[in-house]
Order: C-alpha cells, then structure tokens, then sequence
C-alpha cells in the first residue's frame, strides 16, 4: 500500500488532511514509511524525527492552507472514485466469469466439505470417548493384576511358612527321636 503514494499525494489522516513530503526509509524503524505534512498545525513531528531531517515543514497562511485543503480534498475524492469505478469493474468482472452454475458448485462443494469436517469432527470425538474408555477398562484390569498379585504373594507367604513350620516340627521331631535313640543306645550298652 505505501508503493502507491507519492510525495504531493493529498492524504486524510487521524480526520486532518495534508499532503505526502516523504516517502522511503528512515533510521527510527525498518521499512518503508510515509511524512505528512497537514494542512493544520496539529501533528505530532515537524518533518524531524529523533534528530534525522525527512522533510521541511512549512506552515501555510489561513488562506494557502485552505485552498491546499480543499485542492487536497478534491484530489482525494477524485482518486477514491476512480479506485472505487475500479473496484466495481473488477466485481463486475468477477461475477460475470462466475454464473450461476458456478455459484450453485461451489455453494455445494462448500456444504459437502462442512459435512465432511462434521462427520470426521464427529470420528474424532467417538475415537477420543473409546480411547478413554479404554483407558478405564485397562486401568481396572491393572489394578485387579495388581490385586491377584497381592493377594497371590500373601497367599504364598502363608504356604511357606506354613511349610516351614512343619520342616521345623519335624526337624525337632527327628532330633528329639535321635537324641532319645542315642540314649537308649547308651542304655543298652552300659547295661551289658
């Protein structure tokens, strides 16, 4: 959009009119940029921007600044009318190469591909919601595994000592039995 200004183009900025004094690049920003010079005294600059020089400000009498004004304004008008003539040709243009069959595909494509993105937002959603699903269901079943698990080791646990404490019965059994054997055995051979 800066491309189509040049410097003299009459402007309407921030509701003030003025003409283009600068067009190009600047050492406050990268860029191309644009200076106004307004037909009133009430911008912001000078033409100096941060101690670099753009353009020379000149203020106008109340009458050069009126006609400058009014000139600017009718230029103004003048250049939006031709972009609007031109804008009009260009959609004049535009719906003459497109009739109405044209329209009524594209109308068509247009709500068969909202019905494709609905069906396949509509996938999505059921793909999620049986994900989920699933995750419950697995974590269920990981926690029972975990459950048997547990109750599998506890279970073990018991046997074991269980077997355990027999062992040890019969172990004191067999050394109890032993140790009576010996001395019957002592007995016997003191006895003859």
């Amino acid at each position: 959009m800066v491309d189509n200004f040049q410097i003299g183009d009459p402007v309407y900025w921030n509701s003030n009119s003025g003409k283009v004094s600068f067009v190009g690049e600047t050492k406050f920003a990268p860029g191309i940029w644009i200076g106004i010079t307004l037909d009133q005294s009430v911008g912001e600059h000078n033409g100096t921007y941060f101690g670099v020089k753009y353009f020379e400000y000149e203020l106008l009498t109340e009458n050069e600044n009126l006609d400058d004004q009014i000139e600017s304004l009718e230029e103004l008008i003048k250049k939006l009318q031709e972009e609007k003539k031109e804008m009009n040709e260009k959609n004049n243009n535009l719906e003459e190469k497109m009739n109405s069959s044209e329209k009524e595909k594209v109308f068509l494509a247009n709500l068969k591909l909202r019905d494709e993105i609905f069906s396949l937002q509509n996938q999505f959603d059921e793909m999620e919601y049986s994900l989920q699903e699933k995750q419950k269901e697995e974590n269920i079943v990981v926690t029972e595994i975990e459950e048997v698990t547990d109750s599998l080791q506890s279970r073990n646990k018991t046997i074991l000592n269980q077997k355990i404490d027999e062992m040890n019965k019969e172990i004191a059994e067999l050394t109890f039995n032993f140790n009576n054997k010996k001395k019957l055995e002592k007995k016997l051979k003191n006895a003859q």
